[in-house]
């Protein structure tokens, strides 16, 4: 009966940490915003972004002009090498519909929620070793455990750290547009 409880305990105690770290999904966060060309100088100058392109290419650098007919970008990231390889390049203004700005706030989150998913780890280990009463069980539970859920609890923060606002052009006129009142335009 004891057992059966610390399992319950031990599960339950996995289930809350695997929810709370889904509840904190960057994307239902982010904001999206409509400006004009003209605003997008003050907004994405020396700021981290990523954009993806009418041909599907998602690139990701950092700002570093608005011109009336282009975006430069320092590439650093692309998912076409070929067509859009890395380094300094122009995005001409019509391949631009969105503008992601990201900004990482620290690392304080990363280091608290690796703490406690090694400790999660480290509770589920011994928990497991405890069910199965099993002593061989325990050390490549704790070699695994600890380590995968300090990690998993890095990245559940590098996620928290990360803030993303979505900047959606307005092109007034051009067909996939958005007018003044927000409709898009056909």
């Amino acid at each position: 009966m004891l057992r059966q409880t610390i399992a319950l305990a031990v599960a339950f105690g996995l289930v809350t940490q695997d929810a709370a770290f889904a509840s904190q999904n960057p994307t239902l966060d982010a904001r999206r915003v409509q400006i004009a060309w003209e605003e997008l100088v003050a907004l994405v100058v020396d700021q981290r972004i990523s954009t993806t392109l009418p041909d599907g290419t998602r690139l990701e650098g950092d700002a570093l002009a608005v011109r009336p007919e282009a975006l430069v970008v320092d590439v650093q990231k692309t998912s076409n090498k070929k067509l859009h390889p890395k380094g300094q390049t122009e995005i001409p203004r019509s391949a631009v519909s969105e503008v992601r700005v990201i900004r990482v706030r620290g690392i304080a989150m990363r280091i608290i929620l690796g703490i406690l998913g090694g400790f999660g780890g480290a509770y589920a280990s011994v928990g497991l070793a405890f069910v199965t009463d099993s002593a061989a069980v325990l050390l490549p539970a704790i070699l695994l455990g600890i380590p995968l859920a300090a990690i998993g609890g890095y990245y559940a923060g590098k996620l928290l750290d990360t803030r993303v606002t979505h900047l959606l052009i307005k092109n007034p006129g051009q067909p996939g547009g958005f007018e003044e009142d927000g409709h898009e335009i056909q």
